[in-house]
């Protein structure tokens, strides 16, 4: 990138200025850092979202497995009810897991 200026005694000349070339540079790498330093937070929110999402499937594997009533349907929870809910948590946590592992290759 190189920056001409006019000169002031005679506008129709003009020179080249590596300071002005440089300060122009310089905003263009300050744009360029702060469009990665917002990147990078976009990714860790994605990151802490996915690691707080497993976290709330886990527990509700855990608690299927200790309670009598379906605090949704309120039925009675059976062995298949229980093997649903695992099945399911299990798919999303597999997902969220993938969902994270690619955004921490990306940061």
């Amino acid at each position: 990138m190189f920056c001409f200026i006019t000169c002031r005694n005679s506008p129709s000349t003009l020179y080249f200025s590596p300071i002005a070339s440089l300060s122009l540079l310089l905003q263009e790498k300050e744009r360029s850092l702060e469009s990665l330093h917002n990147e990078e937070i976009n990714k860790e929110k994605i990151i802490s979202v996915a690691n707080a999402e497993i976290d709330r499937l886990e527990k509700i594997k855990k608690d299927i497995k200790e309670i009598d009533h379906c605090p949704l349907c309120q039925s009675k929870i059976t062995s298949d009810h229980v093997n649903h809910v695992s099945k399911e948590a299990n798919a999303l946590i597999k997902e969220l897991e993938q969902q994270h592992y690619k955004t921490t290759q990306e940061l």
